[in-house]
């Protein structure tokens, strides 16, 4: 039969251990974030003047294009995509979890024609 001083021992060794073995399970978090393309601020596309910015002056401006696509009208699209998807999820004591994801998507066309800046436009989704 155990005294009462050697179940206080007993129990307060079981309380420690016990804590730390789960000491490292208590709380975890993880998170993730994938990016394709760059995004083009809204300032800077929107410095270009249709049929006065030259087919040069959009690229040094914007960079090289994702894709072009040609266009029905004898016209060139440049076509600038952007993705970012951002995950993230947590746990505590393995009991309760969560997660979540967000992703936002910027695609920016540009429609040139004999070497001028014609139109442009941003498709932006959050």
């Amino acid at each position: 039969m155990l005294n009462q001083r050697s179940y206080r021992t007993a129990a307060s060794a079981a309380i420690i251990g016990g804590g730390l073995l789960l000491g490292g399970c208590l709380i975890s978090s993880s998170s993730n974030e994938e990016v394709r393309g760059r995004p083009i601020a809204y300032e800077t596309f929107t410095t270009m003047e249709p049929d006065v910015t030259s087919e040069e002056e959009m690229l040094g401006l914007l960079g090289p294009p994702t894709r072009t696509v040609a266009a029905s009208d004898d016209g060139l699209i440049y076509v600038y995509e952007y993705e970012s998807r951002r995950t993230s999820s947590g746990s505590v004591l393995l009991i309760f979890s969560g997660s979540s994801s967000k992703v936002s998507k910027q695609i920016a066309y540009v429609l040139v024609r004999d070497g001028l800046v014609v139109r442009h436009w941003l498709d932006e989704a959050h």
